[in-house]
């Protein structure tokens, strides 16, 4: 694995149950890793105990102080503040690259047509398939990140391999030369995602990589951000993104799977990037 590469997952108060790195592991991943708590985690001292010096602990309060959460009050339940520390400390250690993931993605898989159905292999090495994101983003002009897909994105079968989707969520490969600051206390992945492709500078998602979860959907597992999923109305998270664009975000409602109804967000994608133009447009 490359020297100028390494993973971080953030995590908190889940000192125990870290489903990404037994992922890592179980699948052969040769390079640098570690976990990123802060430092009002209760369990930091299980971590450290457990982990050494693979564990990095951040400032949760500096960072909240120099970061755009969209919001007037100290909200300091978000992961964004982890996030933030990470593109500090990627570039502090001379990465080229590195990836941040969440703490609960059960594993990585393989998707590809087959028929009209999108085939799932689990057989995919961790080495190689970080060299791959990596190739990609490095070799490429103007990609900030790129994400594997989530499972959400797999409904209309074969059809999916076709989505080149302008967001991502619960792992990143980023390139350091390109800077990111994120924003927003909730949904600070589809919010900052927003906000830089409409810059045109590339967020993506590449859909032959899945990256799954065991109770996929947003603030399900305990520990992480659930705390803060349990006092706020699915509205309010959503709204941050009707904020940061509102020419282009918007909510609506979506059946969910208790029988109930969901606010969730919704984007103009088509009309709200860059794009690039067939040539027979050109004068």
């Amino acid at each position: 694995m490359r020297d100028d590469f390494a993973v971080f997952i953030t995590s908190h108060k889940r000192p125990n149950k870290q489903k990404t790195l037994d992922w890592l592991h179980k699948h052969r991943y040769s390079g640098k890793w570690y976990l990123v708590i802060d430092g009002m985690d209760e369990t930091k001292e299980e971590y450290l105990q457990k982990y050494g010096d693979h564990v990095l602990v951040f400032d949760k309060e500096k960072q909240w102080k120099r970061t755009d959460t969209l919001n007037n009050t100290k909200h300091l339940a978000a992961v964004i503040f982890a996030r933030q520390f990470v593109e500090e400390k990627a570039v502090e250690m001379g990465l080229k690259s590195f990836m941040v993931a969440d703490d609960d993605i059960s594993g990585f898989c393989a998707r590809m047509p087959k028929g009209e159905k999108m085939a799932r292999s689990k057989n995919v090495d961790a080495d190689r398939m970080m060299d791959a994101f990596n190739n990609f983003l490095l070799g490429a002009g103007g990609v900030a990140s790129i994400s594997p897909g989530t499972q959400n994105l797999y409904m209309e079968g074969a059809k999916a391999i076709n989505k080149f989707p302008r967001k991502a969520s619960n792992a990143f490969f980023r390139n350091t030369a390109i800077k990111v600051d994120w924003k927003s206390a909730m949904n600070e992945d589809i919010i900052t995602c927003v906000e830089y492709n409409r810059r045109g500078i590339l967020m993506c998602t590449a859909m032959p990589i899945c990256a799954e979860t065991a109770k996929a959907g947003t603030g399900q597992a305990v520990g992480g951000m659930r705390a803060t999923y349990d006092v706020m109305s699915d509205f309010e998270r959503g709204f941050y993104a009707v904020i940061e664009d509102p020419s282009r975000c918007y909510l609506k409602m979506t059946k969910s799977k208790k029988g109930g109804y969901q606010f969730r967000i919704a984007r103009d994608w088509k009309d709200g990037d860059p794009m690039i133009l067939n040539e027979r447009w050109r004068k």
